[in-house]
């Protein structure tokens, strides 16, 4: 069995579980006796003990010379006899089932607690967020890297880092962006529940014992790809003079941000109350008032994006409503956007000397009306009478009297 080597002035840079090749040290023209025996089987550590001469107080070292005195480089010894303790560079392998070689240090594996965690856990277009990794202990710092990491729902990894030599661990995970939707299509790349995974058997401590297996996290994130969009309606499109109407604003789905200042009144023709929300976060309605005396056949209330996203981050561009008519002249004959009537008689068979009374309805309340006999009434008729509120029904026969005909 050869002798062990080793420097009483600095760490030992390769040492074997055995004693080997001891030499003694160079001191300012005096050698150094050192004894040592074989480390017994699953030691680490070797020790030493030296004088100052080489000649006194220790057997001499195999094979160093009888008497060789060489140079000293270093500082004499205090006294004349020292112990020097050398630890092993290089532990047995593990054996099977084992979990920890002799020198104390674990297999690769994740902390107990806290894991793997993510900084934010709904990530929107392009968005990122930290993902940090915690292993029981430190291991290689050249032996992780992204290769090791698989993440779903199109996510990219980047920058992977420790923050204290090797123990700790962040990466930054970053949603797919626009260039990665084909076509600017993103519904597919929508996905939810993704997980992290380590591939332990790709990682090794500082000793070189690679880990087992991989580990799944236990958090998960959702990458939310699609913009949210907005829809306006208003109850009335044809609105007349004293005339309101409920304008609904409902989102595709859940949205923060949303104020009065993100609607645009600009193509309205009229004012907007204040918003009342409907508390599932996606609905909120007001009542429009249209500027009285006009006649607008063309208007849409818009509502825009600016500071308003999903949950997840993700913002749209402008919506507006379908178009609506306002005519708020007063008395004008203008008004006749969505106006309609129905004249119905309550006898449709008259016969000679017989009445029936013509009712005209209409679906909103009208000024200026005066009925026209037509060429093809061949009848008379007598002043209207209004009836404040009648909706328009379907007449019934009228019983009056028929003439009889004289023998």
């Amino acid at each position: 069995m050869a002798p062990a080597r080793f420097w009483p002035d600095s760490p030992p840079q390769h040492a074997r579980s055995h004693v080997g090749d001891l030499h003694p040290q160079q001191r300012q023209g005096r050698s150094l006796g050192c004894a040592a025996a074989p480390l017994a089987a699953g030691d680490t550590r070797a020790q030493a003990t030296f004088g100052q001469d080489h000649e006194q107080a220790l057997p001499p070292c195999i094979p160093c010379p009888q008497g060789q005195a060489l140079p000293n480089p270093g500082h004499p010894p205090s006294h004349s006899q020292n112990t020097m303790s050398i630890d092993s560079h290089a532990t047995p392998g593990l054996r099977a089932g084992e979990t920890t070689n002799t020198g104390g240090t674990q297999r690769p594996t994740l902390a107990a607690t806290n894991p793997i965690t993510i900084g934010n856990n709904k990530l929107g277009i392009g968005a990122s967020t930290t993902v940090t990794i915690r292993f029981a202990e430190a291991i290689a710092t050249n032996s992780f890297s992204t290769s090791d990491l698989s993440v779903g729902g199109y996510a990219k990894l980047t920058n992977l880092q420790s923050t204290d030599g090797g123990t700790t661990w962040t990466v930054t995970l970053t949603a797919p962006g626009w260039a990665d939707f084909p076509f600017g299509y993103s519904l597919n790349h929508n996905s939810t529940g993704n997980q992290i995974r380590v591939n332990l058997a790709g990682v090794t401590n500082p000793t070189g014992n690679a880990g087992v297996g991989q580990v799944v996290s236990t958090v998960t994130y959702d990458i939310d790809t699609l913009e949210p969009s907005a829809v306006v309606t208003l109850g009335d499109s044809a609105l007349t003079a004293g005339e309101t109407t409920t304008v609904t604003i409902s989102f595709s789905e859940p949205v923060t941000g949303f104020t009065a200042n993100n609607i645009d009144l600009s193509r309205t023709q009229g004012t907007l109350g204040p918003l009342t929300a409907l508390g599932d976060g996606r609905t909120w309605t007001a009542t429009f008032t249209p500027t009285v005396n006009i006649n607008a056949a063309t208007n849409s209330i818009g509502v825009n994006f600016n500071g308003v996203t999903d949950l997840a981050g993700n913002t749209s561009g402008t919506s507006f409503s379908s178009n609506y008519s306002i005519d708020t002249r007063p008395g004008s004959t203008g008004q006749t956007s969505g106006l309609s009537a129905r004249v119905t008689l309550t006898d449709d068979r008259l016969t000679t000397g017989e009445k029936a009374t013509v009712i005209i309805a209409f679906n909103k309340p009208v000024n200026g009306f005066r009925p026209m006999p037509t060429a093809r009434s061949a009848t008379s008729y007598a002043a209207p009478t209004a009836e404040p509120g009648r909706p328009p029904s379907r007449p019934r026969r009228a019983s009056s009297p028929r003439a009889t005909p004289s023998a």
